[in-house]
């Protein structure tokens, strides 16, 4: 999202990110009790007919600053895919009454909504961590992947 942003946004353009949390009274799930992050740009936006494509694999829109594609189409997938894992949201718009546009990623704050299977626990610097394996093995579940350390999501 944060590359995207970086693309997308012209020389002394404008890119912010937001990290907050918060309970959302409405959810009984495990989005209940989440983390939010929202990256916003004053780049070109995104066309209104784009948005719900946007997410697809190799899906590229119109070209912003540049008359070529910039990137395969793969990154905004991989995050949908990421946040999917988690069990969370993520959703693109355009800024309201002004130009870019925002991503927003909403995440289970902690690891309660997970089962022990799908957490990888190891120790990194002396400290208990734990961590989503999304590494596959026979189709039938999960492995530990010895990586852990280097996760991405530690949790």
């Amino acid at each position: 999202m944060l590359s995207n942003a970086f693309k997308h946004t012209p020389r002394g353009g404008e890119i912010e990110v937001d990290v907050s949390s918060g309970i959302d009274k409405r959810s009984h799930g495990p989005l209940r009790n989440y983390v939010e992050i929202a990256v916003k740009d004053s780049g070109t936006g995104i066309e209104e007919k784009q948005l719900a494509r946007i997410f697809d694999l190799f899906y590229q829109g119109a070209y912003g600053l540049s008359a070529r594609p910039i990137g395969f189409g793969i990154g905004l997938n991989l995050c949908k895919s990421l946040v999917r894992l988690h069990y969370g949201t993520i959703t693109a718009a355009n800024c309201a009454g002004a130009q870019g546009c925002c991503f927003t990623v909403r995440i289970p704050a902690g690891n309660g909504h997970l089962r022990d299977e799908k957490i990888v626990r190891d120790t990194v610097g002396g400290e208990r961590n734990a961590c989503l394996c999304v590494c596959p093995t026979d189709g039938k579940g999960f492995q530990r992947c010895g990586l852990a350390p280097s996760c991405f999501a530690f949790l």
